[in-house]
């Protein structure tokens, strides 16, 4: 049976932002997974320079570094 071809399927405003919202956060989710450990390495070495300075940056910088390893960990 042929199929004809119907065209670009019409889309609501909202049904386009929420496209577009799953293919950012398909971006994002990549990003910390391909990257995660490579960011801890780097909050590794960072924090400990921030920490004389600003040690609530310092912590913070640790964390996310932290945070970013583990989710790699957990999607792999």
């Amino acid at each position: 049976m042929h199929r004809f071809n119907r065209g670009a399927r019409h889309r609501s405003f909202l049904s386009h932002a929420l496209h577009q919202g799953r293919e950012w956060l398909g971006g994002v989710d990549h990003f910390f997974r391909s990257y995660g450990p490579a960011r801890k390495q780097i909050a590794q070495i960072a924090a400990p320079a921030l920490a004389a300075s600003n040690p609530a940056l310092a912590t913070g910088v640790a964390t996310a570094g932290q945070a970013a390893d583990s989710y790699s960990q957990l999607r792999s």
